[in-house]
């Protein structure tokens, strides 16, 4: 029996692809992969073998990309799941690639609303593994505390996702204007490892202490010659399902979402108000409410 974990985590900037180039904006001061590096991305070929699966359309003009956050490397997240090192680059003989590479060509959600794939908003074009980033001493102090490891770098999934602006526009502006910045993913794991007693569950039933009573507390570990540890679990045999945008996020490390979308005239609050009652799925609940309070005051 398999797991399903989520985790939320945050975007790091936001382009689109132009005639003259990408035009790149970054939000955040975590160094970027795609933001920073990335050469030509080859979405024609991934569009044909998406878009009709995802509703989503085949044209390359219509898309913004978001270097997103998608999953940090071995440390725990707010819900006690750790991605380690090793389980992230162990090659999966099955699907022919490494585990964090799994993200690719999944869909793009809302809340993680994934049962219908034609629901999706885009899709994950590529994905990298990030580990240029050295840790901010507030969580490196934090995670060695957490771990009993130290972890002088800040290693993270970063997943490119081809946001369709045409299907969804206004969450396409949310990214644009950095109002919609939080995301979470979706995985399903094979079993889970006790970061504190090494036990392997493949289901509830095999939980240890630690991990059914205990989980993000902290317990001597023989482990860690009884060094005190938090107890969260390790996830092994990953894949992602899919990534998708929530509202504001439990993750410590996930930064507060900012304004709306600086509506300007009153035929657009009207638009604005109108699009929001006829598609209330379409924006994550926390922009959707902020969204609903600019429209009316400016609509009155």
């Amino acid at each position: 029996m398999a797991f399903f974990r989520t985790a939320k985590v945050n975007s790091l900037g936001v382009f689109d692809l132009t005639s003259k180039g990408n035009a790149r904006t970054a939000f955040r001061k975590t160094g970027s992969y795609f933001l920073q590096n990335a050469g030509k991305i080859d979405l024609e070929s991934a569009l044909k073998d998406v878009s009709d699966l995802y509703a989503i359309s085949d044209r390359v003009g219509d898309y913004i990309f978001l270097p997103a956050r998608a999953s940090s490397v071995d440390v725990p997240n707010e819900n006690g799941d750790c991605f380690t090192d090793t389980e992230m680059r162990r090659f999966n003989p099955a699907l022919a690639r490494k585990s964090y590479q799994t993200y690719l060509m999944k869909p793009h959600h809302i809340n993680h609303r994934a049962d219908n794939p034609r629901m999706s908003r885009g899709f994950v074009v590529d994905v990298h593994y990030n580990d240029q980033n050295p840790m901010p001493d507030k969580w490196r102090a934090y995670y060695k505390k957490s771990t009993g490891v130290d972890h002088p770098r800040d290693v993270f999934i970063e997943a490119l996702i081809a946001v369709d602006t045409k299907k969804d526009p206004y969450l396409a502006e949310g990214y644009r204007t950095d109002a919609i910045r939080t995301f979470s993913m979706g995985c399903n794991c094979d079993r889970t490892r006790c970061h504190v007693c090494g036990n392997i569950a493949h289901d509830k039933r095999e939980f240890c202490e630690h991990i059914a009573r205990g989980k993000r507390k902290f317990f001597p570990s023989k482990l860690f010659g009884g060094l005190s540890v938090m107890a969260y679990e390790e996830c092994e045999d990953v894949i992602f399902d899919e990534l998708s945008a929530v509202d504001e996020p439990a993750d410590p490390r996930a930064e507060k979402g900012g304004s709306a979308f600086g509506l300007q005239a009153s035929r657009q609050s009207v638009d604005v108000l109108a699009y929001l009652r006829s598609n209330p799925d379409n924006i994550p609940h926390a922009t959707r409410v902020e969204l609903m309070r600019i429209a009316l005051r400016m609509k009155s």
